[in-house]
């Protein structure tokens, strides 16, 4: 299984990239965790002097994992995942994403978003919450969110 967030330093500069391609980098507690893991080591490098924050493939980040929230509402399994891990899923996740990425403004360096392609739900919130926004022609932004499962 490959990571799920992504680090690259070059010349003072942390690239962070969401890495679910498959789903449109889709948020599920790998990468709301992966996310926080990497934002954090690159505020404690001094070598870097500002984070980018992109999506793998065509997409920015396309919101909640739909799939990961119904399975958890089912009772059914995602993918290997254990109970514990599911319900824990669930309690980050089914309440909403509210203070998901409002953490963002506290953090020591700029942080820019590379919006590659759709940002929709709490995609879109992530996008919001980064000082800078540069996107590429076509990118879709959406801020719709389903009712939960």
């Amino acid at each position: 299984m490959s990571e799920a967030v992504l680090f690259e330093k070059n010349e003072g500069v942390a690239t962070v990239t969401l890495n679910r391609p498959d789903r449109l980098n889709a948020v599920n507690d790998e990468i709301r965790a992966g996310l926080r893991e990497k934002l954090d080591d690159a505020c404690k490098d001094d070598e870097v002097k500002v984070i980018i924050i992109t999506g793998a493939g065509r997409g920015f980040c396309a919101g909640a994992d739909m799939d990961g929230l119904a399975a958890t509402s089912e009772g059914k399994s995602q993918g290997d995942q254990r109970e514990a891990e599911q319900r824990n899923y669930a309690a980050n996740n089914v309440k909403g994403f509210d203070g998901g990425f409002s953490y963002f403004p506290t953090l020591p360096k700029p942080i820019i978003a590379a919006i590659n392609g759709p940002a929709a739900g709490v995609g879109f919130i992530m996008a919001l919450y980064c000082d800078i926004r540069f996107a590429k022609e076509g990118a879709v932004f959406s801020s719709a969110f389903s009712k939960e499962a």
